[in-house]
């Protein structure tokens, strides 16, 4: 498994760049918008010996800082970011779907059994909640809808005045099928899971860190 170059400037050109947010961006279900993080992220990190928990940590924290995302103090903060390595994904998983599904992002129940799967090395779910225009905020969650989110304004082009937040990010990584490769660049790639609800099952038209495990990428 190997890092992607990095674009280079013909490639970045025109309108290259919207074409990759679009390839990339998972759009969230009750408004269609983009989710961003309103609050400063706090990653936690598990599963991997003290000294490489700590590089994941400091990597994507670092990566945040770089990109002008919002991040809390280091070790002052409650974390809204769990990542968790283990050679038992699914197990782990069964826990989360049972104890605490709202961690998995906005479902339906009988949607929980193919959200709580786990299809892949590195998997990524986003717990949401959406801000009016008034400024009220409510988390997305199945039983406050339909009619439960807060209100849009109406009289601009540009947008409805609502606003999809990330609360928290949960994401597993199945260390049997990562074993051996670089931390580095599996911390990138959380780094960009962390930082945004992305589309990571194509390839985009533009190299990125967020095709290094996508099936359809060379």
């Amino acid at each position: 498994m190997a890092a992607p170059r990095p674009p280079t400037a013909a490639e970045l050109a025109g309108n290259s760049v919207p074409i990759f947010v679009r390839a990339h961006s998972r759009r969230n279900v009750l408004t269609g918008h983009l989710a961003r993080w309103k609050v400063g992220i706090c990653p936690f990190v598990a599963g991997l010996s003290p000294a490489f928990d700590a590089f994941v940590v400091a990597r994507i924290r670092a990566i945040a800082t770089a990109v002008g995302a919002p991040t809390q103090p280091y070790g002052k903060c409650s974390g809204n970011v769990f990542i968790a390595f283990t050679t038992q994904p699914q197990r782990f998983l069964d826990v989360i779907a049972k104890r605490a599904p709202n961690l998995l992002g906005f479902h339906y129940p009988d949607q929980t059994r193919a959200l709580a799967t786990m299809t892949r090395a590195i998997q990524s779910w986003y717990a949401t909640s959406t801000l009016g225009c008034r400024g009220d905020e409510m988390l997305d969650v199945s039983h406050y809808w339909p009619g439960g989110i807060p209100g849009a304004c109406l009289g601009s082009r540009l947008g409805n005045g609502q606003r999809t937040l990330i609360d928290v990010v949960l994401i597993i990584v199945d260390l049997r099928k990562v074993l051996g490769d670089e931390i580095g660049m599996i911390s990138d790639y959380l780094a960009a899971l962390s930082l945004t609800q992305a589309q990571t099952d194509r390839c985009g038209n533009l190299p990125s860190i967020l095709d290094l495990l996508a099936r359809d990428c060379p």
